[in-house]
């Protein structure tokens, strides 16, 4: 069901990604960590809100330059600034896939800084620990990350 879930966010983001205007009051997007201590910065970055789920909520990965890392963030649009969560292994707010598309279990923390709902802007940090589902030894520590996405 997880994975299912987690396809089904990276297709929508995939599918229906907004093309941005060249403004220059624009802010720039990244989610950049590090990943078992080397640096990860998304090149590809797609954010989406979807009300499937009853509530406004923003799906956002981001994909490193040779795609071996996507990091996916799923948070409610209602989430409040200053908000700190702890993400256990039954939650989707942080989601992790590597190269050969292994899903993880996450457990960690994110910092939600800014919710501007006027210009659609998210930003704040993460870490956590992705363990993958069918091999339990192969654990991922993701530490440092920061994010600012649009939707």
């Amino acid at each position: 069901m997880k994975k299912l879930f987690f396809f089904l966010a990276i297709c929508s983001g995939l599918l229906f990604a907004a093309c941005g205007d060249d403004d220059d009051n624009t802010p720039e997007e990244f989610i950049t960590a590090e990943i078992d201590g080397a640096a990860f910065e998304a090149v590809t970055i797609t954010a989406i809100v979807d009300n499937t789920l009853g509530e406004p909520i923003v799906f956002a990965t981001g994909v490193n330059a040779d795609a071996s890392f996507t990091i996916g963030m799923n948070i409610p649009v209602s989430t409040a600034e200053g908000t700190t969560a702890t993400i256990d292994e039954l939650d989707l707010a942080l989601t992790f896939t590597d190269a050969a598309e292994n899903t993880f279990f996450t457990v960690g923390e994110f910092k939600l800084d800014t919710n501007d709902t006027d210009d659609n802007v998210m930003e704040g940090t993460f870490s956590f620990t992705a363990t993958d589902s069918d091999d339990p030894t192969n654990v991922i520590e993701v530490s440092n990350g920061e994010f600012r996405i649009m939707y």
